[in-house]
């Protein structure tokens, strides 16, 4: 979605910064720099929840728990956060530096997430859940409503679908087009 190439993992962050993040979407936005937590934070405060998914998959053991967490609170942004990620050990890594902050458990398609789920958010005071939305019914959104206090599905672009997951109960959409939302 920029106009460089390759993995970002392989980037400064002064290369990233570099990146033009709106010109392959329209020239109205050519120009358009990524942001960095910290700018993202100082200019959503007491806006939005919003949604950070820790995506360190290939590097768990890398510092970006503990580096988002305190952004985070540098900003006094905590009750106004939500950390997820596919990984619990992520989640339990930023509970250890953050324990206030909410966390969601991010679940594959096509997984079978109901033991999962509960026993993970049990064990490590997961409060969230972000089923993909392949895998929301009536009898999946039972189960997770009595073992999560909040259920966000994703990805979700289309207007009927957000309009059948907030119909099944979700407490929040997940979506490329928050627009539509």
């Amino acid at each position: 979605t920029t106009d460089g190439t390759g993995n970002v993992s392989g980037l400064s962050y002064r290369q990233i910064k570099s990146l033009d993040a709106g010109v392959k979407f329209s020239p109205v936005y050519t120009g358009e720099r990524i942001p960095s937590l910290r700018e993202v934070c100082q200019a959503l405060k007491g806006r939005i929840l919003l949604n950070i998914e820790l995506t360190n998959y290939g590097t768990g053991l890398d510092p970006l728990p503990q580096r988002v967490a305190e952004i985070i609170s540098d900003n006094k942004m905590v009750d106004q956060v939500l950390i997820s990620s596919f990984n619990p050990y992520n989640l339990v890594r930023y509970h250890k530096y953050s324990p206030e902050t909410e966390l969601a458990l991010l679940i594959e398609p096509n997984f079978r997430s109901g033991i999962f789920s509960l026993i993970f958010g049990k064990a490590f005071s997961i409060t969230s859940l972000h089923p993909h939305y392949s895998q929301l019914n009536d009898v999946s959104m039972n189960r997770y409503h009595k073992r999560f206090s909040r259920i966000n599905s994703w990805t979700i672009n289309s207007e009927e679908d957000m309009a059948a997951a907030l119909k099944l109960g979700v407490h929040g959409i997940i979506t490329d087009y928050p627009e539509k939302a």
